[in-house]
């Protein structure tokens, strides 16, 4: 496994994460930013509070600074409306004040579309410089707004703190690119890595502290469905939803149960153990016919007989349809053996694996879960916990072909 870590300290795929825990601010050892990066970093700040509504939209963020003072930011709004220039600009009456500095987290859109085109907003001669994180992968944008303010003679940067603001744009660039969904991994595992108690498998086992509790709502927040085999919600019984994330306007995701063996029918409580959980959720089963007594807000839909990491994702696709819902991001979520699937077939995006510094079961797990040929994207420590995050190797070449086309831009 490469030990490469690609983002500065504190930076993930959810953002800055001290900015959740602000326990962790002292403890985070970061070199000084510049201040363009300081710049930077308050639109990522704001880009934070859009990941969720955004969708399916990049959730952007911007800043606007004149002199030495931070005078206006702006976070992409919900789908159809304002981008997170726009809000930045509208807040100032209408206008980036002369010899003012913007930094937006991904290169301004050039399109029509809900909205207009945000490049529309920096015209000529007001705006001094303007700083870019990451160029827009959609080949409708993708380097022409740099292009066009550096020709009318704005200082334009690109690739400002560019790593971490693409780790926050990783799901969008997936959708840019390929028809398939955009699949991360999770899964929280003990000091000696296990991810359940070895001798007594029906035994819950809390293995992560309140601190990676809020990282992990967060993290949920940013995608369309939520995945867990039939063990792993008998055994623990997880709501799966995000309600940790604090965000005003929080998106849950859909919930998703693999049951294979239609473990799920034989449950003599079926309906009381979903009472308490709220709708919807879908229940993928080995059966044709869902099971009797289904609670209401459960909707049922066929396993193929083949199961395999493609037919999974498929089939949560097909069943999201009936729902008029679209699933552009999956979080795979345990237990050991849905994670397996996705890890032998490499297909995956991003994995997000949380370890305990306490937790242990007293007798060290083979590492069937390593992820050999991934990338280390992020390292942290949340306090109880380790973070550790990774990217497949085909993704980060991607992300690197969009770095390569701001080089002769910025």
């Amino acid at each position: 496994m490469s030990q490469v870590v690609l983002l500065r300290p504190g930076y993930s795929t959810v953002g800055f994460v001290p900015n959740l825990i602000p326990e962790l601010l002292q403890s985070t050892d970061s070199s000084p930013l510049s201040p363009d990066e300081s710049l930077m970093h308050v639109a990522i700040l704001q880009a934070m509070q859009a990941l969720s509504r955004a969708r399916p939209n990049p959730g952007v963020g911007c800043a606007v600074q004149l002199g030495e003072a931070v005078v206006a930011f702006g976070a992409t709004e919900k789908y159809r409306l304002r981008h997170a220039e726009r809000v930045a600009f509208d807040s100032l009456g209408g206008e980036f004040p002369k010899e003012s500095t913007v930094a937006t987290t991904l290169e301004p859109c050039a399109k029509h579309g809900n909205q207009p085109p945000c490049l529309e907003l920096f015209r000529e001669g007001i705006v001094d410089r303007v700083l870019v994180g990451f160029i827009d992968p959609d080949t409708r944008t993708r380097g022409k707004s740099v292009r066009a303010l550096m020709t009318q003679g704005t200082e334009v940067r690109v690739g400002v703190l560019g790593k971490e603001c693409a780790a926050m744009q990783l799901p969008f660039i997936v959708a840019m690119g390929r028809k398939e969904p955009f699949i991360a991994l999770k899964w929280a595992e003990t000091k000696d890595r296990h991810l359940f108690h070895p001798d007594h498998r029906d035994t819950r086992l809390r293995i992560t502290g309140p601190r990676t509790d809020i990282f992990s709502h967060r993290l949920r927040q940013r995608y369309d469905a939520i995945v867990i085999g039939a063990n792993t919600w008998i055994q623990d019984r997880p709501s799966l939803t995000a309600r940790h994330a604090l965000l005003p306007d929080l998106r849950q995701p859909l919930r998703v149960i693999i049951d294979p063996k239609n473990l799920l029918s034989h449950l003599p409580d079926l309906p009381e153990r979903f009472s308490d959980l709220s709708p919807p959720w879908i229940l993928l089963g080995g059966e044709r016919s869902p099971p009797g007594r289904l609670p209401p807000g459960v909707h049922y839909s066929t396993l193929p007989g083949n199961l395999d990491s493609d037919s999974v994702i498929h089939a949560i696709q097909e069943a999201a349809k009936t729902l008029g819902q679209s699933i552009q991001s999956v979080l795979i979520e345990g237990g050991p053996g849905l994670l397996g699937i996705f890890l032998k077939s490499h297909l995956f995006d991003v994995v997000h694996r949380l370890r305990s510094k306490a937790a242990q079961v007293g007798r060290l797990n083979p590492d069937f879960l390593e992820i050999n040929r991934s990338v280390r994207l992020s390292s942290m420590d949340l306090g109880d916990d380790l973070l550790d995050e990774f990217i497949s190797p085909e993704l980060w070449l991607k992300v690197e072909e969009l770095q390569s086309i701001a080089q002769p831009l910025g």
